[in-house]
C-alpha cells in the first residue's frame, strides 16, 4: 500500500530516516511509547510508524537541531 496524506489509519509501516547525528535522534525517539521497532541503520534509523507520526518525528528532531537528509517509506 502506498502512503497517502489522507491515511489516518493506525497501521504501522517501516519508515527510514537519514539524519546527521543518528545516536542523538535514536535516544530522543526511545522516549516515545508508540514508536515500535526502532533500529539504527547505516545513515540514520528506521522504525515502524503510522503515516501521521512522520511529521511528529520530524518536529521532534528539529527541536534538537538534527538534520534530516531523507525519509523513505517502505
Amino acid at each position: 500500500m502506498k502512503y497517502s496524506i489522507l491515511d489516518y489509519s493506525k497501521e504501522k509501516r517501516k519508515v527510514t530516516f537519514q539524519v546527521g547525528v543518528k545516536q542523538l535522534a535514536i535516544n530522543l525517539l526511545r522516549k516515545f511509547d508508540d514508536i515500535e521497532g526502532l533500529r539504527e541503520t547505516e545513515e540514520g534509523f528506521s522504525a515502524m510508524l503510522s503515516y501521521q507520526q512522520i511529521p511528529e518525528v520530524v518536529r521532534e528532531l528539529g527541536k534538537i537541531n538534527t538534520s534530516i537528509y531523507g525519509i523513505v517509506c517502505d
